[in-house]
């Protein structure tokens, strides 16, 4: 893998972490007590960073790396 490659398969392991932190921020405030239209808002948030981890695994695959 080239030196540009590795740089790109970081960057994204990278906006790979930052998914899964917003992913899981989502997750717990489904837990607490909210209004069900805020859960509904919530919940389509958290299915939206689960989309993009998925869409990032892509990407770092498709570049030449491991996740």
């Amino acid at each position: 893998m080239s030196q540009s490659q590795e740089k790109l398969v970081q960057a994204f392991e990278e906006l790979f972490s930052i998914e899964q932190k917003a992913h899981d921020y989502y997750e717990k405030l489904l837990t607490e007590n909210q209004t069900e239209h805020q859960k509904e808002v919530i919940s389509r948030i958290h299915d939206d960073e689960e989309k993009h981890m998925k869409i990032v695994e892509e990407i770092i695959s498709l570049v030449g790396g491991s996740k």
